[in-house]
C-alpha cells in the first residue's frame, strides 16, 4: 500500500470537513432536521469519536501488537467495502454494541482543533507504516477482521461516507 497517497486522500478529505466547520451559526450546529437524526454537530463530534476510538484505536492495536494474530478476514460486506474503497450511498444504524448518540461538541474550535490532530496523527502513522511491517489485524464491528492497511484506508472510507450525511443536512438548513 502506498501510504503516501491514503495519507493525502485522508488529508483532502478531513480539509472538507475543516473548511467547512465555519459556515455553520451556532444554532445551524445544533439544529437537528428531525427527531432521531443528528446535528451537524453531532455528525462532527461522531467522525472525531469514531476516528479517534474505534478505526484509529484498532489500526494502533494492529501496530503495536495487541492486535490479533488470526487468518480470520473481513467478512463479505468488508469485502465490498474495500472493493468499492467505499461505504453504499445508504444510511446505516451503527451496531447496539458500539451505537451512542454522539455528543453536541463544546465549541467549533475544539472541531478544528480535533480535525488538524487527526490529520497529523494520520500522516505519523502513514510514515511508521512505511516501515513496519504489520500482521496483526483487529476486529471490525460490522466487518470483521481488517489489516492495519484496510484500517488506515477505512479511516478516509468513514470520512467521505459522512459527507453524504452533511451534504442532506446542509439541504435542510437550507430550507429553514
Amino acid at each position: 500500500m502506498n501510504y503516501q497517497t491514503q495519507f493525502k486522500r485522508f488529508e483532502t478529505t478531513a480539509n472538507t470537513w475543516l473548511n467547512a466547520v465555519d459556515k455553520y451559526s451556532p444554532a445551524e450546529f445544533a439544529q437537528k432536521p428531525s427527531d432521531g437524526e443528528w446535528s451537524i454537530g453531532q455528525v462532527y463530534h461522531h467522525i472525531i469519536y469514531a476516528h479517534n476510538n474505534l478505526i484509529q484505536k484498532r489500526l494502533k492495536d494492529c501496530i503495536n501488537g495487541t492486535g490479533k494474530d488470526t487468518l480470520q478476514m473481513k467478512n463479505f460486506a468488508g469485502k465490498l467495502v474495500f472493493l468499492m474503497n467505499a461505504l453504499p450511498p445508504l444510511r446505516f444504524k451503527m451496531p447496539a454494541k458500539v451505537a451512542i448518540e454522539p455528543l453536541q461538541p463544546e465549541s467549533k474550535e475544539w472541531v478544528k482543533t480535533s480535525i488538524l490532530e487527526m490529520i497529523q496523527s494520520m500522516k505519523e502513522l502513514a510514515a511508521l507504516l512505511e516501515k513496519t511491517k504489520v500482521i496483526q489485524k483487529a476486529k471490525h464491528p460490522a466487518f470483521s477482521y481488517l489489516t492495519a492497511d484496510e484500517w488506515y484506508q477505512f479511516c478516509e472510507i468513514h470520512l467521505r461516507h459522512h459527507l453524504r450525511q452533511k451534504a442532506r443536512i446542509d439541504k435542510f438548513l437550507k430550507s429553514v
